[in-house]
């Protein structure tokens, strides 16, 4: 049964109390349709491709799904119409997209190739139409029908998915092997790669199996010669949010406090009344980055693209920020 999780995050602590983010996180694979509340006429998206399978026989891992994100001006009462694309069939079906405006391409599935070559992992997906952009890993390649490739990593808000790692060739006696690295992931919300199957023995008849791509979007490692089982892909997703409270340099000006750059890479540059100030930055699901004073000396180069908010203690001003 599909089904859909909505999670409404009542503020992020017992200062945020006033405001409210809501998150709609679609997690199975299907056709949605969303209408946009009332008031709400700026809406974040994120789509995130499913990851392709590993399959047996020494194929190659399966390719990473990609990823999108952007922020959206939107009409209320206006509806979206939301895929999410399941995994392991190929990249147009494990391809996720919200119509109109964001769309991240699924995985492709590991193949075998023909000894002596190692090879046969499936290309990453794509992102596009947003303003962070993001491809899948591409799986590692597997050697027929010893061992199989890692699955690449999903695209995500911090970058690319790193690829699966390539198994060994077999030499006629180093079965003893673990088959390719999956590939690792750049951070929430995507997943990695499953590894890929190899032996825990030399005579190569004990399985080490083949690791599942992580949700969302990691790709799964490929099977080796004794028929284990490949590695699944991670599914496909989308997640939408808005916050209910106004936001922006309206309310700013209120507060006398200028921000700029928004979006920003790396350094908030604040003007404020008092240079007194005391500030905290959340991320989308609430967990705190920083709080302090002068947060104008902070460098947040490290910390994943996407969606913060930022409070200005002891005032109603929440900033929404956007991390490139």
């Amino acid at each position: 049964m599909k089904k859909l999780y909505i999670l409404f995050l009542l503020a992020f602590a017992t200062s945020f109390s006033f405001s409210q983010i809501s998150i709609i996180t679609y997690s199975f694979a299907g056709n949605y349709t969303y209408t946009i509340p009332s008031g709400v006429t700026t809406l974040s998206m994120e789509v995130y491709g499913g990851g392709g399978k590993g399959q047996g026989n020494g194929t190659g891992g399966g390719g990473g799904g990609g990823y999108s994100f952007g922020v959206f001006t939107v009409t209320p009462g206006s509806t979206l119409a939301v895929h999410i694309g399941t995994n392991g069939v190929n990249p147009t079906a494990n391809t996720s997209s919200i119509t109109g405006y964001i769309i991240a391409t699924g995985g492709a599935n590991g193949v075998s190739v023909a000894n002596p070559t190692v090879g046969g992992g499936g290309n990453g997906g794509i992102g596009s139409g947003g303003s962070i952009n993001s491809k899948g890993g591409d799986g590692g390649g597997g050697y027929y029908t010893y061992f199989g490739g890692g699955g690449g990593a999903a695209g995500g808000p911090a970058g690319n998915g790193n690829n699966g790692g390539n198994c060994i060739a077999y030499s006629g006696s180093n079965c003893l092997q673990p088959g390719g690295s999956g590939g690792s992931a750049p951070g929430y919300p995507t997943g990695a790669g499953g590894k890929g199957a190899g032996f825990t023995d030399n005579s190569c008849t004990i399985t080490n199996p083949a690791g599942n791509g992580g949700y969302f979007g990691g790709g799964g490692g490929g099977g080796n010669g004794i028929g284990s089982t490949p590695g699944a892909g991670g599914g496909g997703g989308a997640r939408l949010s808005f916050t209910t409270s106004t936001t922006g340099i309206t309310e700013l000006t209120k507060s006398n406090v200028v921000l700029f750059p928004n979006p920003f890479t790396s350094k908030l540059n604040i003007q404020a009344s008092t240079g007194n100030e005391t500030f905290e930055l959340v991320n989308a699901i609430g967990q705190q980055i920083f709080v302090g004073k002068n947060i104008e000396e902070q460098d947040f180069s490290s910390i994943a693209k996407g969606v913060y908010f930022l409070k200005v203690q002891n005032t109603s001003t929440v900033i929404k920020l956007v991390k490139q």
